[in-house]
């Protein structure tokens, strides 16, 4: 089994059980998921099937592969100003 096909079943298990019980709040708190995600899930889960519930990577044209890659950089940035401005303590 996959590590792909472990959590497909896992969110599967997760969308059940909230079916079963009929309280998506419990479940979520029962799994310890947020209740977003449970919602991403579903949707994705009605759309497309096994396959929407796949963790994909964020591709750079979605507004939070921007952010992440905008992060990232100014990371590096505020990393080598940092070290310009300590050149004398030789850090």
């Amino acid at each position: 089994m996959t590590k792909d096909h472990r959590e497909i079943q896992r969110k599967l298990r997760i969308l059940r059980y909230a079916e079963k019980i009929g309280h998506v709040a419990k479940a979520c708190r029962y799994f310890g998921i947020g209740r977003a995600s449970f919602y991403r899930w579903r949707k994705a889960y009605t759309e497309h099937g096994e396959a929407g519930l796949i963790n994909a990577p964020f591709p750079n044209g979605t507004p939070i592969g921007r952010r992440l890659s905008v992060r990232k950089r100014s990371f590096i940035f505020d990393v080598n100003t940092i070290s310009d401005q300590c050149g004398s303590c030789g850090i």
